[in-house]
């Protein structure tokens, strides 16, 4: 009977260590959709629409299971005024770009915890409505940088991860960085 015991423990032991074996190294692909906020500087309060959906996609290469290196093209939505304020015309600030980041992990079984920084490529596309009902529009293109931190779950090749991101976006003296909370998914080759 006692054998039998410990049968039992090598097949379960086995079984386990195969879900917390080390990670599928290798190139991946992804997509993950979340929320992002742009804060204004001027303190205005609620008369701006500072949150939007998000969506971004990810390209990425775990060369170690320790590091990752990944590329994401990122969609932060817009930002527009919503409420009439004095010597505020109405404007709309879309924002995107793309990122490349150096993403360090820490397994613990099947679970990763992960931190990532490097650099972001955006554009900031404001329109704001001048008199006359003419619009002005401008564009802010810029390299800038960024980070994030964030856990994954991994089932073989498939990992699903929440992360938090800010990006460091030069989108003019009115609003600060965008930050983003996204749920995602991951599928290595």
């Amino acid at each position: 009977m006692r054998s039998l015991q410990f049968v039992i423990a090598g097949v379960a032991a086995c079984f386990v260590t195969d879900l917390a074996r080390a990670a599928e190294d290798g190139i991946y692909i992804g997509a993950a959709s979340g929320q992002v906020e742009t804060d204004d500087r001027l303190g205005l309060g609620e008369v701006y629409d500072d949150q939007d959906t998000t969506t971004k996609l990810i390209l990425g290469y775990r060369p170690f299971d320790w590091f990752a290196i990944e590329a994401s093209y990122f969609d932060l939505g817009s930002v527009t005024l919503t409420q009439s304020v004095p010597a505020a015309a109405p404007f709309r600030l879309e924002q995107d770009g793309w990122n490349v980041f150096g993403v360090f992990l820490l397994e613990l079984g099947p679970f990763d915890l992960f931190a990532k920084g490097g650099a972001v490529s955006s554009d900031a596309d404001l329109t704001q409505n001048v008199g006359g009902g003419a619009q002005a529009s401008s564009v802010d293109e810029d390299k800038d940088i960024g980070w994030g931190v964030g856990a994954q779950y991994r089932f073989k090749r498939l990992a699903t991860r929440i992360e938090y991101e800010e990006f460091h976006i030069s989108n003019g003296d009115r609003f600060d960085f965008p930050k983003m909370v996204s749920l995602g998914i991951t599928w290595t080759f």
